[in-house]
């Protein structure tokens, strides 16, 4: 995907992270969320972490990018977050609806 964004060459050397900056909302990791339920200090502390990160994403940094793709899935229920607020941008359906 990133190739056609940038109109690159398709290669098979892996160069996404050339264009691309990288980091989760949740620094706190488990191979799944079990674990959280089993250790509620630790299920704490992942949610203070999440909830301090997201004004990572008023950045400027962040900001500046062009394009920002943001997998927050469970996250966005469970931590009650508002992407729209977080990356201060609003949803436009028209517009979604025009790249079917």
């Amino acid at each position: 995907m990133i190739d056609f964004m940038m109109g690159i060459k398709h290669s098979p050397r892996i160069n996404f992270h050339d264009y691309i900056f990288q980091s989760d909302i949740n620094i706190i990791t488990a191979k799944d969320g079990s674990v959280f339920m089993k250790n509620p200090q630790l299920k704490k502390e992942r949610a203070t972490c999440i909830q301090e990160r997201k004004d990572l994403f008023k950045e400027k940094l962040i900001q500046n990018f062009p394009i920002t793709i943001v997998a927050i899935s469970k996250y966005y229920d469970q931590f009650h977050l508002d992407l729209e607020k977080m990356v201060d941008v609003r949803y436009d359906q028209s517009s979604s609806q025009k790249l079917n």
